[in-house]
């Protein structure tokens, strides 16, 4: 399995790399991996504590290959905030003269208002530099945070951490068929079955280098509804049967905006559920990015990668309400969005 997972990966570096050679040179200058970056960014810590109440720096540590001026940037989920600058501002760019040869460490503060998972994104621009250099490189990590704590995940760093495989680690589990409805015994409706109406909108996003561009939209990707017991993460639902997956219901494609939509109603039980995931795929039509680490990975009708939930939609929803609307956006990783872009 894993061998066929490096295979994928390999044949996606080959073609993006050979994709990248036929286009003009200045777009080449910006997003081949051949060329040596500028200013490189080696690490990335975290100091203090990550979960809710809390303020923790995010340590960046970087080496300058050139004397050169630029600027450094980080961009962070929007659960936390920069202390006195306001929960609105998510990024930050500090301008910086940069030595050669010279290994410095940048701080930034950072408040965690709530107990969430995100991503945190470095990036250092140089745009004066030599056109056999990288002007612009940037480095993710993601914090999972939690009321009970809080875990890191570095894609450069990544340890024994795998994906999870849907039916193997994770069990999904369909609503049963009309004549097996949950609820319902003989046809006769029992008092916990009750009418529900869904309504899951949002935007998935990712971060293009540049504050402009912070809202961009994924396009193309699938996306997937499940609920769940938070207390239970491993055991997936939905509550519509159907032989084949209904488009608005149990899936949706991302539009040239990113936007994706859930609408659908149901007679059934969701009372035993408290959250809602929306996953995205990690392909479409231009690219594939074999699941990371902390994502999912399904063999039920061929290969299908997801990112983790935190790149997509993880909502808490009311056990006890019938009316589910949630409008929310997502982010995916740089590295996958950029990657995209250039396409």
């Amino acid at each position: 399995m894993k061998t066929s997972i490096q295979f994928k990966m390999t044949v996606w570096i080959a073609a993006l790399c050979s994709i990248i050679a036929t286009l003009p040179a200045e777009a080449q200058h910006l997003e081949s991996p051949a060329l040596e970056p500028a200013v490189d960014i080696e690490e990335i810590q975290l100091v203090g504590k990550a979960d809710r109440g809390n303020t923790f720096e995010i340590l960046v540590r970087y080496r300058s290959l050139l004397d050169i001026t630029g600027s450094v940037n980080m961009k962070i989920p929007g659960h936390v905030s920069f202390p006195g600058r306001g929960t609105d501002i998510k990024f930050i760019a500090r301008d910086r003269r940069f030595t050669a040869q010279q290994v410095r460490t940048e701080r930034f503060e950072v408040q965690a208002n709530e107990s969430d998972s995100g991503i945190y994104t470095v990036e250092i621009n140089t745009p004066d530099a030599p056109a056999n250099y990288q002007r612009s490189v940037d480095r993710w990590i993601k914090i999972h945070s939690t009321e009970d704590g809080f875990e890191i995940f570095d894609p450069l760093n990544p340890g024994d951490r795998e994906p999870k495989e849907i039916g193997v680690d994770i069990q999904t589990y369909l609503g049963e068929r009309p004549d097996q409805q949950r609820g319902k015994t003989d046809g006769v409706q029992n008092q916990s079955s009750q009418n529900y109406s869904v309504s899951v909108n949002g935007q998935i996003r990712f971060f293009s280098g540049s504050p402009e561009f912070i809202n961009r939209g994924v396009y193309g990707n699938g996306v997937v509804l499940w609920f769940r017991d938070s207390s239970d993460p491993e055991n997936w639902y939905h509550p519509v049967y159907a032989p084949d997956p209904v488009q608005g219901t149990h899936f949706d494609k991302l539009d040239e905006q990113g936007n994706f939509s859930f609408n659908f109603s149901f007679t059934g039980d969701l009372s035993g559920y408290d959250e809602l995931i929306v996953l995205v795929n990690t392909a479409n039509n231009a690219a594939i990015m074999p699941a990371p680490q902390d994502g999912y990975i399904s063999f039920g009708n061929g290969y299908t990668a997801y990112f983790h939930e935190s790149e997509g939609l993880q909502v808490s929803i009311n056990p006890s309400q019938t009316n589910i609307s949630v409008n929310q956006n997502g982010e995916v990783n740089s590295q996958w969005g950029q990657s995209v872009e250039i396409l």
